[in-house]
């Protein structure tokens, strides 16, 4: 079926955003951080700040949760 559109589902999704919303369940449960909503947050809550590149935080996460007195188990 080359040529044709995304096929829509019965409740009006592509698979594309089908997996998109899996990723984004499957990241919250493991706690992965979500780049994209960070970058929506920023422009929308704090215009005019300078948002951090994935790599700066992607670390500022980890740091967050491994460098922080009281996050760890032992």
């Amino acid at each position: 079926m080359k040529g044709q559109g995304p096929t829509l589902d019965a409740g009006g999704f592509s698979l594309a955003d089908q997996v998109r919303r899996v990723a984004r369940v499957v990241r919250t449960i493991i706690g992965a951080p979500d780049y994209e909503r960070y970058v929506a947050h920023v422009h929308q809550c704090h215009p005019g700040q300078a948002v951090m590149s994935r790599e700066e935080f992607a670390q500022s996460r980890l740091d967050a949760r491994y460098n922080q007195p009281g996050n760890r188990c032992c």
